[in-house]
């Protein structure tokens, strides 16, 4: 199906099946509920998906939302490769996102006004590319590059990932969990304005960051942390249980209680 730069509409539900969907700088939108299923690919390039109750997509190779717009009440996206660079993808609500390979935000926008889910091999988030949750965040991928990017969320962040890579990066939200092999946060920041808790396998590179907390912080595991003039920061209590820890020129601090368990 070809709708390049062209509109399609319906006051009630709009299903479309094609081996392929092509609305590059097109429209296709619902007063109700949109579905669009394609064999192959949904070009959405510079366009526009728009439903007033749902947008349901699914692509079997890849949505390309490059420049593009989708947007509803409640948004559904299955595909292999999405591609969300410099592209917005909005849900009022419920945002659930499974991409088999990867998802491209750089210099996008993800968000939900309510819980996001988002499973996929490879998280691309950079450049100031933003995934946001006004309420909880729950993402799985194999390594997530957030260099220069945004993970939020106004209650709960759980990032469940082999790599987190958040160099100049932000990660924030009432309370964040995170569970990872490493975590490369040079000059970032981890921000848990309640909880901010860090199961690590590997190594956590904290080099001039921050991971800060209003209450508990807890980093704990099998790896390493390399803190050279980094903060670690409680206002109430703060564990820190690692193999190794360095912190030349960095600190750790506790406004109570304060435990350290450390190999070295």
């Amino acid at each position: 199906m070809n709708n390049q730069q062209g509109e399609v509409g319906a006051n009630g539900d709009l299903t479309l099946t094609a081996n392929s969907i092509d609305n590059q700088s097109g429209t296709i939108k619902s007063q109700t509920k949109l579905a669009l299923n394609a064999k192959e690919q949904i070009d959405n390039s510079a366009g526009n998906l728009v439903a007033g109750n749902a947008v349901n997509l699914q692509a079997g190779k890849s949505l390309n939302n490059q420049s593009g717009t989708i947007n509803s009440q409640q948004v559904a996206v299955t595909t292999d490769n999405l591609n969300n660079a410099l592209g917005k993808l909005i849900s009022q609500t419920t945002l659930d996102i499974v991409a088999q390979q990867q998802v491209n935000n750089a210099n996008g926008f993800i968000g939900s006004g309510d819980k996001l889910t988002l499973a996929t091999q490879n998280l691309v988030n950079s450049q100031q590319g933003t995934v946001q949750s006004e309420t909880q965040s729950n993402i799985h991928a194999k390594e997530i590059d957030n260099n220069k990017g945004q993970l939020l969320a106004g209650k709960d962040i759980l990032l469940t990932t082999n790599a987190l890579y958040s160099e100049k990066g932000n990660v924030s939200a009432k309370n964040v969990n995170i569970q990872a092999d490493t975590i490369n946060n040079i000059e970032g920041k981890i921000i848990g304005q309640d909880k901010l808790t860090i199961a690590l396998n590997n190594l956590l590179n904290n080099t001039r960051g921050k991971l800060l907390t209003n209450n508990t912080l807890t980093v704990s595991g099998q790896g390493d942390i390399h803190n050279q003039k980094g903060i670690l920061q409680s206002s109430e209590n703060s564990t820190v249980a690692l193999e190794n820890i360095h912190n030349e020129q960095g600190k750790i601090v506790a406004g109570q209680q304060f435990t350290i368990n450390s190999k070295k």
